[in-house]
């Protein structure tokens, strides 16, 4: 390396610093906009511009269809002149953005804008975007009066309101966030949250042992409706160990949809069947009865007829006689020789029945009344709807298959963390929350409360009472920031790693290369034995410049385009490019390897270190920003080359001249 340095190729390596960092730095810089603009505007298709909507409303997809369509006009009715627009669907969301009137733009309208629509099948939740704004998250309870009218007193806030236990303060414009932010950061550390677990199981009186800890701690204790962790999530925690047996495979509420709406298939294929069994019944009862109905008016005709004849041949006995049985034997024909003696009824011959009396038996009303059950109950079957039973088993299918997959063991280990929970969470004994007002470190406070308290405490938690953080909006424009950052963090390490590994690898073995061309110094002059071994392995003190110089490439590039690596800072930078560019020196010859005959036959005809590299080694090398530099400057035809850079021609000129005048400064050796 000091070969080159010697003959004037300083400059070179300056100006090649110089420019590998502009170009590092403008190319990470251009590519990390780009990112940002692309991802602004994805950001904004998908919330929309800043400040045009106030809140998206959330449903599941499978309902979105009628439930949108509800959820608008019920929406138009409570909101006169909101502005309504379906977003796109996102992971299994359908979104509806809402802007409403600036006189419905008040803390009271956005409280109640989920209260609208609600009840809403397949309603998800609600998401504000209300700008200017920020939010306090995780408030516990028995501080929404407190901190709302603190919050409100702030300058620049406009109103405030909740959902769930996060507060929103709405400012008056955007050039207030800074300073609204820094008084809620203050707001917050002057106050802490905390939690102490008694050892007693019984109620403890809230009120006297915050007196105990103000006279103990020196700071004032005021006491909370609800824990720390909230009574809600307690509650709900317990309500999930219960309804978690309803998860299981076999017994839980899978199994019990799956073998409800098997029945209910099995009741509409038999209503099916008997509504088809009740309308045949009803058609052959209908023709049965018409037949019989038939054949008593005939038979009633006849008889008429036949005591009409016995009245007129009203004679001795066997003339009655034979008439008689003259009616009998055509009564019989009548009613196709089916009569059959009975007993007890009257017989005319022998015994037999009489068949007026079997035709006369047959009761009209009677299949009347049979007819009419039959019609009865087909109109109650025909109530029954087969369909709307296989409906109603198909949506229990549906319910099923949403409900989560868990296997028995996969319940009980479920189980067994909720259980144990509760057990790190000390349920044996009372638990009750304090707000103290004051900047205090939390070791301290917590080492003043256990010293106040002594042994009648089984742990003790301070907290912050909310946690400050931005709106929607401002959340993702902060991500994106954060991936603008990376993304020109990472074209620092691409762009600046690859100068170092292409540049400095021909550089090292040009200088390489040149340097065992040189005749040695003298023995005595090699320097100590652990001095020569060190230069032998080719550690000398170019890897120091190499170091420096790949250290300082990055360093710079990442500063001045905005950079930010996760878990990398200044110094994680600087040590970064050191680590490429030993690398780039460590593989030199690997990656451009420099043909020792060429470099040879060049010194041999007169060509300097420079001119070598320029002539020689960077056209053979791999593309380089060095190689680039000096494209023209290939200078085998000789010193006159009008193709050469113009600082190498001009340089020669003036050594000339030197020369001319007797200056006294020879050629030396190797120099034309």
């Amino acid at each position: 390396m000091r070969i080159l340095l010697q003959d004037g190729f300083g400059k070179h390596l300056i100006l090649l610093w110089l420019l590998a960092a502009l170009l590092t730095t403008g190319g990470a810089w251009a590519g990390a906009r780009v990112a940002r603009v692309y991802l602004g505007r994805t950001v904004d298709e998908a919330l929309g511009d800043a400040g045009a909507y106030d809140a998206i409303l959330h449903w599941r997809s499978e309902t979105a269809f009628q439930s949108l369509s509800e959820a608008e006009e019920l929406l138009a009715a409570a909101y006169p002149g909101v502005r309504l627009h379906r977003g796109p669907e996102v992971v299994g969301n359908a979104n509806l953005f809402v802007a409403l009137p600036e006189s419905a733009r008040t803390a009271a309208g956005l409280e109640e804008l989920p209260q609208a629509v609600r009840e809403l099948p397949g309603y998800n939740g609600i998401t504000y975007l209300v700008e200017p704004s920020i939010d306090l998250a995780g408030v516990p309870p028995g501080l929404e009066e407190e901190l709302t009218r603190q919050v409100a007193a702030i300058p620049g806030v406009a109103f405030v309101f909740w959902h769930g236990t996060t507060l929103t303060a709405v400012l008056e414009g955007a050039g207030q966030l800074p300073e609204v932010s820094r008084r809620l950061e203050e707001l917050v550390e002057a106050q802490s949250l905390v939690e102490v677990i008694l050892a007693q199981e019984g109620p403890a009186d809230a009120q006297a042992l915050a007196d105990r800890l103000t006279a103990g701690t020196g700071l004032p204790f005021h006491p909370l409706g609800e824990s720390a962790e909230g009574a809600h999530l307690a509650g709900a925690v317990a309500r999930l160990g219960q309804l978690l047996p309803l998860l299981r495979e076999e017994t839980g509420l899978k199994a019990a949809f799956g073998q409800t709406a098997q029945e209910l298939r099995q009741l509409a294929q038999a209503v099916a069947e008997g509504q088809g069994a009740a309308r045949s019944a009803i058609q052959a009862g209908q023709e049965t009865t018409a037949q019989i109905q038939t054949a008593l008016h005939q038979v009633e005709s006849l008889q008429a007829r036949i005591d009409q004849l016995a009245q007129e041949l009203a004679s001795p006995q066997g003339r009655s006689t034979t008439l008689g049985l003259l009616a009998q034997i055509l009564m019989e024909n009548l009613v196709g020789g089916t009569a059959q003696a009975a007993p007890g009824r009257p017989a005319t011959r022998e015994g037999a029945e009489d068949p007026l009396a079997a035709v006369e038996a047959l009761d009209g009303e009677g299949l009347a009344a049979f007819q009419g059950e039959l019609e009865t109950l087909q109109a109650s079957l025909e109530a029954m709807d087969p369909a709307a039973l296989e409906a109603a088993a198909g949506r229990l299918e549906a319910a099923m298959d949403r409900l989560p997959e868990l296997t028995d063991q996969e319940v009980e280990e479920l189980a067994g963390l909720l259980a144990q929970w509760g057990s790190d969470l000390g349920e044996s004994g009372e638990r009750l929350a304090f707000l103290v007002t004051g900047p205090v470190a939390a070791e301290a406070l917590t080492q003043r409360i256990e010293d106040a308290l002594g042994d009648e405490q089984q742990g003790v938690r301070v907290l912050p009472p909310a946690a400050v953080r931005p709106s929607p909006r401002a959340s993702l424009m902060q991500m994106l920031h954060q991936a603008q950052g990376l993304v020109a963090g990472l074209l620092v390490i691409g762009l600046g790693g690859a100068h170092l590994l292409l540049d400095l690898s021909v550089i090292r073995q040009g200088a390489r290369t040149l340097g065992r061309l040189q005749p040695r110094r003298p023995a005595g002059r090699q320097g100590t034995r652990p001095l020569r071994r060190w230069s032998r392995g080719g550690f000398d003190g170019t890897w120091w410049l190499a170091m420096v110089w790949g250290g300082s490439l990055l360093t710079v590039a990442a500063t001045l385009s905005g950079a930010q690596l996760p878990w990398v800072d200044g110094k994680g930078t600087f040590l970064l490019g050191a680590v490429l560019a030993l690398l780039a020196w460590a593989l030199a010859g690997r990656i451009n390897p420099v043909r020792a005959e060429e470099v040879e036959l060049a010194v041999a005809a007169g060509l300097t270190p420079v001119q070598v590299m320029e002539a020689v080694i960077l056209p053979e090398a791999r593309p380089s920003l060095l190689g680039l530099m000096t494209r023209n400057g290939r200078l085998l035809e000789g010193p006159g080359d009008p193709r050469r850079p113009f600082w190498a021609r001009l340089g020669e000129t003036i050594r000339g001249r030197r020369r001319i005048h007797g200056d006294g400064h020879g050629a030396g050796p190797g120099r034309p």
